[in-house]
């Protein structure tokens, strides 16, 4: 996540479906609740059903 500059990293099953993404909040919280996280799976601590736009759509909404 750090090195690219994200913040988040996507999280896709054997079929390279989205199944939710793991961001930088959700580390923080599941190192505060669990603390070591070696033999926990992301699947357990990752943000499923995230929202999602598309590319078209703009990220803030003008106001008038």
């Amino acid at each position: 996540m750090t090195p690219g500059g994200m913040g988040m990293a996507v999280v896709l099953d054997a079929t390279r479906k989205i199944t939710g993404i793991f961001t930088d909040g959700d580390l923080r919280r599941a190192l505060e609740r669990l603390g070591d996280l070696r033999a926990t799976p992301v699947s357990a601590v990752m943000t499923r059903h995230p929202r999602s736009i598309g590319s078209r759509r703009l990220l803030v909404k003008r106001w008038k």
